[in-house]
């Protein structure tokens, strides 16, 4: 079935070929193609043109080069026009006057006959890759190659572009045989000879004659398809309309069905309505009984206080301690930060959970970088990064596959404002920033506080300066710091909330970009992603 369908394509080429000059493949090019086809697709076999090493990819595109060019036929011939060389070196080692030299770039689309040329790869071969290009369009080539994939002869379908950077290296271009070089019949041999060989040997008649039966095909295909067409336009017609008629006298029976049961419920609902109100004045007024008890108890609970407070004063002479009043805010701190941290910045909509997280799942570096931009009031900017840009940020991942489809905008965002600089550094100066892998207490802090606009170099500068920013705020309680969540290696969601919470209530702009001395609140405040009453409800001034 594969070997059919790639006749098929063959066949559609040729066509293309006749029809239009978008491919422009001579014949030598096309009995080429012929040749592997017939002598090598789906047979197991490889082609070693040089004798040495096996079956590689130069092997391949020397015997291709050595079909195309008029020399004597030797299997090294190849040399006087391509070169010697591994994959990669086939782009500088091939002859001009053979080759047009094409550089890649993004949204060329090379020709069928063209020698696709990858430079080797940083990661694994540094060889790089030949192919003979089948055939390509704006979405990726069919590629006639060996030792990619396998090591046998292989029409490959659905090669993108780029898919094969990272194991040979960049696409770095194109060689195009000049077609004023390539041999239109063996030397010494006849055109009426030639015409009589290659037909022998590669069936051109039957290439000729299966195109005119493929256009045969396709008219005798396009009509029935019409008449099906048709058939099931009518019955569909005659469905629709006896769907509607069903759909008319179901819809009647179903108002009368809801006006009756209108009807019932309304007189139910009156009945409940009714219930309902006798047992909420029951309840107001059992609450209100408890409520006046509470109110009774605290005011009683006050006055004692006062007493023992006014005693103590009168017996030693003096007012009370300032100590005594910064405990006292220390202890109200303290009760205001023991609530439902994660919970609260969920409401205001800086951490968005799903069904699928919980608190106590560990954080990722996507997820906190997510969350950074989200506090810091970046995250539209990163929603509204220009696809030029987004690609050129996500180009300088080296490990961009393993980054989640949602976070990009934001990992791009943070790779192009060096809010991060990643885990580690390639030789092409690429990052990988391994968005599936946990982050730190120190390193969280480390990029909130550079997406704030600090610079930051060391983690003891870290820890210095959210110490700095958290006694910079009188009488604040800091659960975070408390608990040592800083100095832990793997942070959990709600961890994080913790630190979030304390930027939010003490953090301050110092980039004049965003907003130099304006505190987070503020700015929130100004680009509408939080309200003063919010802020308030969650986080006490």
């Amino acid at each position: 079935m594969f070997l059919d369908y790639r006749k098929v394509i063959s066949l559609i080429l040729c066509v293309g070929l006749i029809f239009t000059s978008v491919s422009a493949l001579t014949e030598k090019q096309s009995t080429w193609f012929q040749k592997m086809e017939d002598e090598y697709l789906g047979k197991w076999r490889g082609l070693d043109q040089d004798g040495v090493y096996g079956a590689q990819c130069v092997d391949l595109v020397n015997n291709y080069v050595a079909h195309i060019f008029p020399f004597s036929g030797s299997r090294k011939d190849y040399a006087n026009t391509i070169g010697f060389g591994s994959g990669g070196q086939l782009y500088y080692n091939a002859r001009n006057e053979y080759f047009d030299k094409i550089p890649y770039y993004d949204g060329f689309i090379p020709q069928s006959g063209d020698i696709a040329v990858w430079g080797g790869g940083v990661l694994t071969s540094t060889f790089g890759h030949v192919a003979v290009v089948y055939y390509a369009d704006q979405n990726g080539m069919i590629l006639v190659h060996q030792n990619g994939s396998t090591s046998q002869v292989v029409f490959q379908e659905g090669i993108a572009y780029h898919a094969l950077d990272a194991w040979d290296g960049p696409l770095m271009g194109f060689l195009r045989p000049k077609t004023d070089k390539i041999a239109l019949r063996n030397p010494g041999m006849s055109p009426d000879k030639y015409n009589v060989v290659m037909d022998q040997k590669y069936n051109l008649t039957r290439v000729k004659e299966n195109v005119s039966n493929v256009q045969v095909a396709k008219a005798k295909a396009e009509q029935e398809a019409k008449a099906k067409a048709e058939q099931e336009a009518k019955a569909k017609a005659e469905q629709e309309a006896k769907a509607k008629a069903e759909q008319e006298a179901k819809a009647k029976a179903e108002q009368e069905a809801k006006a009756k049961a209108e009807q019932e419920a309304k007189a139910k609902a009156e009945q409940e309505a009714k219930a309902k109100a006798e047992q909420e004045a029951k309840a107001k007024e059992k609450q209100e009984a408890a409520r006046s008890e509470k109110i009774a108890k605290a005011k009683e609970a006050a006055k004692a206080k006062e007493t023992v407070k006014a005693e103590k004063e009168a017996k030693e002479g003096k007012n009370v301690k300032e100590e005594e009043i910064l405990a006292v805010s220390y202890t109200e701190e303290v009760k205001d930060a023991e609530k439902d941290v994660y919970t609260e910045l969920v409401q205001l909509g800086i951490i968005k959970p799903s069904s699928t997280n919980k608190k106590s799942d560990l954080l990722t570096r996507a997820e906190a970088i997510t969350f950074v931009l989200r506090l810091t009031g970046q995250e539209e900017n990163a929603r509204k990064l220009s696809a030029e840009d987004m690609n050129r940020a996500l180009n300088r991942i080296a490990d961009i596959d393993e980054v989640p489809e949602w976070s990009k905008p934001y990992m791009a965002y943070a790779v192009e404002n060096k809010l991060i600089s990643g885990v580690a550094k390639m030789p092409d100066g690429k990052i990988v920033v391994a968005a599936k892998g946990n982050i730190s207490g120190t390193h969280f802090s480390w990029i909130l506080l550079n997406s704030l606009g600090y610079e930051i170099s060391s983690v003891d500068e870290v820890q210095f300066s959210y110490e700095n920013m958290i006694e910079s705020k009188k009488n604040f309680y800091s659960k975070a710091q408390e608990q040592g969540i800083l100095q832990k290696s793997l942070l959990n969601r709600d961890e994080s909330a913790k630190i979030i919470y304390d930027f939010l209530k003490c953090g301050k702009f110092a980039d004049s970009d965003l907003g130099e001395g304006l505190t987070i609140k503020d700015k929130l405040i100004a680009l509408n992603y939080l309200s003063e009453e919010e802020h308030k409800r969650v986080i006490k001034n």
